[in-house]
């Protein structure tokens, strides 16, 4: 039974395929291009014509087809002739060399539509020469060998600075946001010992001269208001010596401060006017302790 089957197929093959040979005797393919040269990357044109029996079912090849050495680009299809029997069909295929050979072919299938395939008909193939814009080289030619350096600029690279300005700023985010607060309380710790350390300088310079007059002790009085302001953020530069006595109910700065303006206004300097001085820096030192520790706390 499989041996029948394979002998009835044969012969059905054989009879198709006949008849699509005799119909090709009366099929003719030609191609040809629309001009007999091109340069590289240039269009030019490839027209297809095919006559053949009206009965006949003729399909010309599309893009995917291979049209090495050429690249397609596009095509365009013309108005169908018929002239009795026979019909006459032409596309004209727009294609594009890279190519550097000085002659190139191309022969371009048109395929026959039967009932169990289709049978590829060639004609002729057709050639177009290169154009060649640079003169061909000979062996005479020699080339000028230039071995100086050219200086060339570096370009900076603005990409790398703005990945590092990202990152830089990410990090400097991170530890504000995780060690803010510890290296917050660190400066204001450096600041106030700066402060303090030029406060003591100033002030026993001031403490030699303040029993030399009355000015003097004046100025060593002002620079003491002036840096306990600072620590306790009170404005004790604007206060009396009352004033200053009922803000920081301590009894030794009262006497302190009375002994200075017995001096002052009153141009008599006590006897114990060194204890006076040395009980402001006291407590200036105290109220300087006291700032240090709510930092550190802090």
């Amino acid at each position: 039974m499989r041996v029948k089957l394979i002998i009835f197929n044969t012969i059905i093959w054989m009879l198709a395929t006949g008849h699509a040979f005799a119909q090709n005797n009366e099929i003719l393919v030609t191609g040809h291009f629309t001009s007999d040269s091109v340069k590289i990357g240039e269009p030019i044109g490839y027209s297809l014509s095919v006559t053949y029996p009206e009965s006949d079912n003729i399909l010309y090849p599309d893009s995917l087809n291979d049209f090495s050495p050429f690249e397609y680009i596009g095509k365009k299809y013309f108005k169908t002739i018929k002239d009795g029997a026979l019909t006459k069909d032409s596309v004209v295929y727009e294609l594009m060399t890279f190519s550097t050979d000085s002659i190139q072919s191309l022969s371009m299938p048109v395929y026959l539509l039967t009932k169990n395939d289709s049978i590829p008909l060639y004609g002729d193939s057709a050639y177009v020469h290169l154009k060649r814009i640079l003169p061909v080289s000979t062996p005479q030619d020699q080339l000028k060998s230039n071995t100086s350096f050219l200086t060339i600029k570096r370009a900076f690279n603005f990409g790398y600075l703005y990945i590092f300005l990202g990152i830089f700023f990410v990090l400097a985010v991170v530890i504000a946001l995780v060690f803010g607060k510890k290296i917050k309380n660190k400066y204001l710790i450096y600041r106030l010992k700066k402060r303090h350390e030029k406060f003591i300088i100033q002030f026993d310079a001031l403490k030699s001269k303040s029993q030399e007059n009355s000015k003097n002790a004046e100025k060593t009085l002002n620079a003491w208001k002036l840096y306990i302001e600072k620590l306790s953020d009170q404005p004790y530069s604007k206060l009396t010596t009352k004033e200053i006595t009922n803000f920081c109910q301590d009894d030794i700065v009262s006497k302190c401060l009375a002994g200075f303006d017995q001096y002052i206004y009153g141009g008599i300097m006590p006897d114990n006017f060194d204890e006076n001085i040395e009980g402001l820096k006291d407590f200036a030192n105290e109220l300087y302790n006291t700032k240090l520790e709510e930092v550190n706390n802090g």
